[in-house]
């Protein structure tokens, strides 16, 4: 607990009493005399839970979430979109049917933990709420706005988030670590999707030492997403959109994933034969990012 009045006087607080997520207490602030004080009950880093239901979904048993989306000085909840994709919670922000916001909790993975996973392609700022209903435990984070002059999309896992349960969820996928890039394909097929007309692309997964293997296009995707799997079918861990025109003029290209392996991605327009490519290392020992990317000089239209 902090001090109500930090300094050489102490407030010693006393009567501490919890009731309804509130601390009561009484204490001293230096300036009123002693005087009933409450506070809310939160975790260290963590917020208070904003108004309004949880989401939930079949796809993640166990677990519910609250998504708060910020941007341009606005504040709105996400929405769950049905059309989502296996073992994910897709969330909308202002666009309906839009997916923002891609929620799963994978594992027990090796050091025993079910780890909560959150990407986006939204620049806006994403608060995200995850409980474990069958210990009532809530774990918050906070994924940042994109910064201006960078083109990062936050993203992040959590190594140590939840400890399983009866009614967690309890798919495994092991741990890897990326690779170097190559700079040139290994495979020539292309690929294409209906979702994002005018582009074709490759994409390519990295796990140690091992060859490069080639991602595998998702059908049932979700609305102007390409889904791409990897080493399990059916498992998206890929998402690629183009979006735009943005009022800079360009169609920009935004890279999302689930994978902790190092993805290389190809995009070629096919009217003009302009091709980017994209690299997303691998997550190190010892780090939980997860970001995408978006390019903002992508293709012209």
């Amino acid at each position: 607990m902090a001090d109500i009045y930090p300094g050489a006087f102490a407030s010693e607080p006393r009567d501490l009493t919890v009731a309804g997520g509130t601390l009561f207490f009484s204490a001293d602030d230096g300036v009123t005399g002693r005087e009933p004080w409450a506070l809310p009950l939160t975790a260290a880093g963590q917020q208070p839970l904003p108004p309004g239901p949880f989401l939930a979904s079949p796809s993640i048993p166990g677990f519910r979430f609250k998504v708060r989306i910020t941007g341009g000085g606005t504040s709105l909840m996400g929405r769950q979109e049905p059309r989502c994709i296996p073992e994910t919670l897709c969330v909308s922000g202002q666009l309906p049917g839009r997916s923002e916001v891609f929620l799963r909790v994978v594992g027990p993975k090796p050091n025993g933990y079910l780890w909560p996973t959150l990407v986006k392609f939204s620049t806006s700022r994403v608060e995200v709420w995850v409980e474990q209903r069958v210990t009532g435990e809530i774990r918050y984070y906070d994924l940042a706005a994109a910064e201006p002059g960078q083109d990062a999309l936050p993203g992040l896992f959590d190594r140590n988030g939840f400890l399983p349960s009866a009614n967690a969820s309890a798919s495994i996928d092991p741990v890897v670590v990326g690779a170097p890039a190559s700079v040139a394909p290994q495979t020539d097929e292309w690929l294409t999707s209906p979702e994002v007309p005018g582009f074709r692309f490759r994409a390519e997964i990295s796990s140690g030492s091992d060859p490069p293997r080639p991602g595998r296009l998702e059908s049932g995707c979700i609305e102007e997403t390409a889904c791409l799997s990897g080493a399990v079918p059916g498992r998206s861990e890929l998402f690629l959109r183009i979006v735009g025109p943005k009022p800079n003029g360009y169609l920009w290209p935004t890279l999302v994933r689930f994978s902790t392996s190092t993805l290389d991605v190809w995009i070629q327009q096919e009217a003009t034969g302009v091709e980017r490519h994209y690299h997303l290392e691998g997550a190190t020992p010892g780090s939980s990012d997860l970001s995408g990317l978006f390019d903002r000089n992508g293709f012209m239209p």
